[in-house]
């Protein structure tokens, strides 16, 4: 049996496919691996994120390509993506570590609820999306290096002297390319909560915008001026051009396909009478 130290890490580092393999090798783990998840401990949420409506399988379907990822967020808005919902009872019930490779979304109506449901979280997800009632620390514990992007819907319990430690690891960790921190509609968007991540995001050149109104908002992102941008962009293009050009292809054979098919089977069935 290898030490448990080991396969946490193992858990935590490996692609989904070598977790799958894992899954199989080490049962008493009980690990179920995801792309994209939606967790949550709310019966109406939980039944709503189930539904598989049409305009979201398109929108599933057109995630797939990173330069309409790219241009479906934006570069200060981050959409939530998933392809399975799982409840927290479940998790509770099963004792099953998640391990998420690209998106998590998290839906707790309770502080507790999150303390509930950190410790089972692992895997490389780079896009973090949080509804519900959350802590500031259980904020920064769910954004590991690897996160990229990040939105927060959550009404955060945040006393006003957390504010600058708050300010200053959100500003210093959304410093790479196509990197965003956006916070919406929570009370916890002060005047105070405002000046401070302005004041680093201006140390450290970051963009920082503050929209306010019914539809109030924080966003810090990556500051755009570099050359660098512009080739990355460029090759994200050409590559999804020419993905995309494969599916149509592939279409096409598939079309013509069948086609030949339902031919074939006439002419026989012409010459046997």
């Amino acid at each position: 049996m290898l030490p448990y130290a080991f396969r946490k890490r193992l858990v935590t580092l490996a692609p989904t496919r070598i977790v799958d393999e894992f899954n199989q090798l080490c049962k008493n783990d009980n690990i179920q691996a995801y792309d994209h998840v939606f967790i949550t401990d709310n019966i109406k949420v939980f039944k709503w994120a189930s539904k598989d409506t049409f305009l979201f399988r398109v929108f599933k379907f057109l995630h797939q390509f990173a330069i309409l990822r790219f241009f479906l967020d934006g570069s200060n808005h981050t959409n939530p993506m998933w392809e399975a919902v799982v409840h927290v009872r479940d998790i509770r019930r099963s004792k099953q570590n998640i391990y998420v490779d690209e998106t998590l979304v998290l839906y707790c109506n309770s502080i507790s609820g999150y303390d509930y449901v950190i410790p089972y979280i692992r895997g490389p997800y780079t896009r973090l999306i949080l509804h519900g009632n959350i802590r500031w620390d259980q904020v920064m514990q769910l954004i590991h290096p690897g996160v990229t992007r990040v939105r927060i819907n959550a009404t955060i319990q945040m006393p006003i002297q957390y504010y600058d430690v708050f300010a200053e690891f959100i500003a210093k960790h959304f410093h790479g390319f196509n990197s965003c921190f956006v916070m919406f509609n929570t009370p916890i968007i002060t005047y105070q909560l405002r000046e401070r991540l302005r004041e680093v995001c201006e140390r450290l050149n970051h963009l920082y915008e503050f929209i306010g109104g019914p539809k109030e908002r924080i966003s810090i992102s990556y500051r755009y001026n570099d050359p660098c941008y512009f080739v990355v962009l460029s090759l994200l293009s050409v590559w999804n051009i020419l993905v995309l050009s494969y599916i149509i292809d592939s279409i096409v054979v598939v079309i013509c396909a069948m086609h030949y098919t339902e031919t074939l089977t006439a002419l026989l069935e012409t010459t046997l009478r």
